[in-house]
Order: structure tokens, then sequence, then C-alpha cells
């Protein structure tokens, strides 16, 4: 009864937050941009609308790829095909209530081409490992405004050290996967020591050091065509786009940081940026990403169909 509680408790808490930003969203647009000058929707060229999202769905594939790439560097066979399904078929489920959900269908999915469950669950951990410290690397132009360089520099090897000490340290997630067992009907923990070498390790970390910039480059190229006038740099909307989303990714209040990572970049870029461009492509770039993932997971259920009547 009490676990019951907790976790409607929780939900609870996380779907106040939900209102709580949209609520704060709604007041910067009503105090800011609509005092701004307001876009001309009918000047946006189409053709680099089609490109824009074009881009995206290139991004959005390629992260398959990558996931493929990071699940062999293990010694883990898994073909492209599958590692896609293990990313799109349940990646909506990120918009439900509760963090967790489109990781534990990964793994579910992941057993599925004979991988173990508590090896699925240790590498996805590492994976978000890479991915937040990828992150900080990225963030340092929009991190720079904030720290000096030393306190910069200490803060990005405090972050590698911790990223080199967890990625080499896999009891801590085997003992993580005990709180797991229930999902995959397993009676007793598997121990789990999951290899990866020094190098490989560096080249993940370029691997998604990429992607980074690319979402970061598709947020920068947005902003532009809804304000060709911005004096924002490229290193900056990277920055800016891939702190907030770490921020988002990291606060358990809104399912896949829905309003957070908007709410985020109109407070770090509200002065870089025409206010009503900024909020624009901070919507659009969310509107799109969930088009998107949503023909990602189409395309995934019909490979996933598939390999069932294969």
């Amino acid at each position: 009864m009490t676990s019951s509680y907790q976790r409607y408790f929780i939900t609870s808490l996380k779907l106040i937050g939900l209102a709580t930003i949209v609520i704060l969203i709604s007041h910067y647009y009503r105090t800011n941009i609509i005092r701004s000058e307001s876009f001309s929707w009918s000047a946006l060229n189409l053709e680099k609308v089609v490109g824009f999202c074009g881009l995206l769905l290139v991004i959005q594939l390629l992260y398959a790829l990558i996931w493929m790439l990071f699940i062999r560097g293990f010694g883990h066979p898994i073909n492209l095909s599958n590692a896609f399904i293990s990313t799109y078929y349940p990646v909506l489920t990120k918009y439900l209530p509760g963090k967790g959900w489109f990781q534990i269908g990964r793994i579910f999915l992941m057993t599925k081409s004979n991988i173990r469950a508590e090896v699925g669950l240790t590498i996805n951990i590492m994976e978000q490992i890479v991915v937040i410290y990828t992150g900080l690397l990225v963030s340092s132009p929009l991190l720079g405004r904030f720290f000096d360089p030393v306190g910069l520099a200490i803060i990005l090897l405090i972050a590698t050290i911790l990223m080199l000490a967890l990625l080499f340290y896999q009891d801590f997630f085997t003992s993580q996967f005990t709180r797991f067992r229930r999902f995959f009907k397993i009676s007793d923990a598997v121990a789990t020591s999951e290899k990866i070498q020094l190098g490989t390790a560096f080249s993940y970390i370029l691997i998604y050091t990429v992607n980074w910039v690319l979402w970061g480059i598709l947020f920068w190229i947005g902003v532009i065509l809804l304000d060709s006038e911005s004096v924002m740099s490229l290193p900056m909307a990277v920055g800016s786009f891939t702190f907030s989303s770490i921020v988002g990714f990291l606060l358990p209040v809104t399912p896949a940081g829905l309003g957070i990572r908007e709410g985020a970049l109109l407070l770090f870029l509200g002065k870089l940026v025409n206010p009503a461009a900024l909020f624009n492509a901070t919507i659009g770039i969310r509107f799109c990403t969930i088009i998107g993932e949503i023909i990602m997971f189409l395309i995934a259920l019909m490979l996933k169909t598939k390999n069932k009547n294969a």
C-alpha cells in the first residue's frame, strides 16, 4: 500500500511540475513575446523547412547506428535492424509520466537479440553516462559564461574522472539490477562485468559528442530560419541546446524533459535572439522531434513485424 501511495505521489508531483512549467512558459509568452515583433510565417522558406525536417530525420536515423556500435563495443553482436527496433519501438514511452519506461522497453527488446537483461541494463546506464559527459563537453560555450576558465577546467576534469570510474566499475550497475528484476521475471540478481577498452571508450566520447553537435546545429538552423538577424553564435546555440537537454533529462519533473528544455533555452538565449523567434524555434523543434519519433516508431513497428513473420 505504501509503495502504491509513493508511486501515485511521485506521479502527481511530476504532473504538477509539468503544469508549473506550462504556466511559466505561458507567462513568459504573454509578457515578452506578444509585445515583440511577431513573426511572419508567410516569409518562411518552405524548401528550407523541408530541409530542416530532413536533417532531423537523418540525425534520428543516425542515432540507431550509434546505439548499435555502442552495444557491439561490449562484444554483443546486434544488427542494425534490431538496434533500430530497441531504440525506436519504445521511444514514445518517454512521454509517459515517470522516467525509466523507455529504458525498460529498450532492455526488454535487447533480450530478443540474446542480450541478457542485466547486461542490457548495464549498457544502458553506461550509455547515459557517456551521453551526459559528452553533453557537458559540448556545453562548454554556455558554461563559460558562468565560470572562469580555471573553474570550467576543474568541472570538466572532475566529470572526466567520474565518467571513466563509472565506465570501468560495473559492480555499481549490477547492484542496481535488483531493482529491475521483477520486470524481467528473474528471481536472483545475476552478476555481470561488461568489458570496454579505453580506446573504445574515447571513440564513443567522440561519436556522442558529434551527435550532440548535430542536434545543436539543427537548433541553430531552426532559429536562423525564424530570425535571420539573430546574433547567437553557433557554439552558443549548440552549448545552450545541449545543456538545456541535459537539464531536462536529469530533472525528474516532466516526461522526456518536456517544457524543461524549452524553458531553459528561453532563459539562456532570451537576450541573444528575437523572443518570438526563440519561442517558436524551441517549441517547433520539440514538435518536429515528436513527429520524427512517431515516424521512427512506425518504421520500427514495421521492422518488428517483418522480423516476427520471417
